[in-house]
Parts: C-alpha cells; sequence; structure tokens
C-alpha cells in the first residue's frame, strides 16, 4: 500500500490510537496533519519523528467540536501539506462514572467531542474532497471495493482482527440493512 502524495488529517493523533494511525499513514508515505487539542508536547514530538524518518508532518491544535478551529485547522494543513485525501475521526473522550454519581453536565462535553467532532472535521474536508473527485461519498459500490476489504482482512497486519464484521458501503450506513 503507497499512500505517497496523499494527505492525511488525523484527530485527535497525538496519543494513543490517533498516534499510531498518524504514524502508520506517514511511514506509508502520506503527508499528515497530526491535530491535538491539549497534548502539544506529544503531537510535536510524534511530527518531528515523522519528519527525522523523511515524512511530511504537520502539528495542528484545534478543538475538533468548535467548527471556527476545525475550518482555520483545514486551511492551515491544506496550505501547507496539500488538500485532505484521508480524513480519521480519531478523537474522542470518555468520562468515568457510573449513574448514581455521575455528573451529567460532563455528557455534554462527550457529546461535543464525540459526535460533533465528527460531524464538523468531515463538512470541512467534504466538499474540497468532491471538488477535487476525491471524495467517495453516495457513489455506487464495485465488486472491486469488497475484493479490496477482503485482500485487507487476509493481509498479516490484520492478524489481530477477527469475528468482526466489517461493513463496506462507501459511509452510506444504512441502518436498514446493518443489525
Amino acid at each position: 500500500m503507497s499512500l505517497e502524495g496523499k494527505t492525511a488529517l488525523v484527530t485527535g493523533a497525538s496519543r494513543g490510537l490517533g498516534r499510531a494511525i498518524a504514524r502508520r499513514l506517514a511511514q506509508e508515505g502520506a503527508a499528515v496533519g497530526v491535530n491535538y487539542s491539549r497534548s502539544a508536547r506529544e503531537a510535536e514530538d510524534l511530527v518531528e519523528e515523522i519528519r527525522k524518518s523523511g515524512g511530511r508532518a504537520l502539528p495542528l491544535c484545534a478543538d475538533v467540536s468548535v467548527a471556527l478551529q476545525v475550518s482555520s485547522m483545514v486551511e492551515r494543513l491544506e496550505g501547507e501539506l496539500g488538500p485532505v485525501d484521508v480524513l480519521i475521526n480519531n478523537a474522542g473522550v470518555m468520562e468515568r462514572g457510573d449513574l448514581g454519581d455521575f455528573d451529567y453536565s460532563r455528557m455534554e462535553g462527550m457529546y461535543h467531542v464525540n459526535v460533533d467532532g465528527i460531524v464538523i472535521p468531515t463538512r470541512a474536508v467534504t466538499q474540497g474532497m468532491k471538488q477535487a473527485g476525491k471524495a467517495m461519498v453516495r457513489r455506487v459500490g464495485r465488486p472491486e471495493d469488497i475484493a479490496h476489504a477482503v485482500a485487507f482482512l487476509v493481509s498479516p497486519e490484520c492478524g489481530f482482527i477477527t469475528a468482526q464484521i466489517l461493513t463496506v458501503d462507501g459511509g452510506r450506513m444504512d441502518y436498514i440493512a446493518h443489525p
């Protein structure tokens, strides 16, 4: 797999899964926007690591639940690394507690990051993707689309993925047809 010439934006990329995803996309040749909200040092360290390995990366501070911050982030990324080809909506938060003592006001923050934080970045990049002919939104699937998914699932890199349902529907999310 090669992502040479592609630009990826990974939200919540300074730590955990987002960090691993950003690193892997860079290893595959993508220029990577490393989004973070609070973990500046970790994001900058990852960008430095990617650059030292010969890759292109840019740290991008933005709260993914704030449209103005996201549009500024996307504008900067596209200005410095090129139009977004790949969006990985990874940012998320979780507040722990139980029903007996959970402070309901904390739910609002989770909702903004975990829901708005998917919608806002997606909207920020989709129009540019459509204009460039890169968005795979609302197109009819081809047999090759399923074949690519199968090849992915049987590859050595997927050795930890077992007993999962992989929905290959181009983002349709047809809830009637899916369990």
